[in-house]
């Protein structure tokens, strides 16, 4: 779920982008998983799914372990690059340097897909 203003516009990157609507200071957590803007699916759930729902998870999903991670709200829309602007931390994702308005959100999908970490879940 996404913690922060942001819109979504025509990326340079690939299609729609995930762009600040406000300054994003340092170390501000820009996303972490939660469970009511997130939907947290088994590798065996994944697996019972038709062919259109997998494709659904293969496009928008984050693959953390056994487990596939889908954004509810527009963090899905998040492209990559090796030039990212957030870090995932501790299973949450951190602004590594300030972003401004009007600027692309970009992670590093090498960096939060696959890595083997335990994500968080917020509670609240």
């Amino acid at each position: 779920m996404l913690v922060v203003s942001t819109k979504l516009n025509k990326s340079p990157i690939n299609g729609i982008g995930l762009f600040a609507t406000n300054v994003i200071k340092q170390n501000t957590v820009v996303a972490r998983v939660h469970p009511k803007f997130d939907r947290i699916f088994s590798e065996k759930e994944v697996e019972e799914m038709d062919d259109l729902q997998k494709e659904f998870i293969k496009i928008y999903a984050v693959k953390q372990r056994n487990w596939y991670i889908v954004s509810l709200d527009n963090e899905r829309f998040m492209n990559h690059s090796e030039n990212n602007n957030i870090s995932s931390i501790n299973g949450k994702l951190i602004a590594n340097r300030d972003i401004f308005p009007e600027e692309e959100i970009i992670c590093n999908y090498n960096e939060i897909c696959e890595i083997g970490i335990d994500f968080e879940i917020n509670k609240e």
